[in-house]
């Protein structure tokens, strides 16, 4: 709701001014949807939601709206923050394998927050930015793949003829 109330917060000001841009910020993750991550991610898919709504709204007042969505960065985010807790069996080949992929790759995500800061940074005099803004070579590979998996299993479903039963 954060991301509500600082929108509604700071949208008098910019329609007052006639021009703005407002970054949100999501995660690759909002793209996504990795087992074990139910919360985080559906959080963050609403924030593109959202954010793609408000884009379309406040575009003819002249204020701009990016999602940025970044990938893994290095904070404490995944660390001493995030306790991870052991998986139930059922959920083992799952959550379980997601959360010892989690732990084995603490401290080598590879984004800075710094650098992604200096992007949006150079972003925000843009004259026509991007609503999204994947950063991070991982990122760009989870979003490409996604949607190459699903682009390839859309075409297969229309150029294949549907299962015929026979008697």
């Amino acid at each position: 709701m954060s991301v509500v109330c600082v929108s509604k917060a700071v949208l008098p000001i910019l329609r007052q001014q006639g021009s703005g841009h407002i970054f949100q910020i999501s995660s690759v993750g909002g793209r996504l949807g990795v087992p074990g991550l139910s919360a985080y991610q559906s959080a963050k898919w609403a924030v593109g939601g959202f954010s793609t709504v408000l884009a379309r709204e406040v575009a003819p007042l002249g204020i701009n709206v990016t999602v940025v969505e970044p990938d893994g960065m290095k904070t404490d985010w995944p660390g001493l923050s995030m306790q991870i807790p052991s998986v139930s069996k059922l959920y083992e080949s799952t959550v379980g394998f997601m959360a010892d992929m989690r732990r084995k790759n603490l401290g080598k995500e590879p984004s800075i927050p710094t650098k992604v800061a200096s992007i949006i940074i150079g972003l925000s005099n843009e004259e026509d930015p991007p609503l999204r803004l994947l950063i991070g070579p991982d990122a760009v590979e989870h979003a490409l793949s996604q949607h190459l998996t699903q682009s390839v299993a859309c075409f297969f479903s229309l150029v294949q003829p549907p299962p015929v039963a026979f008697r």
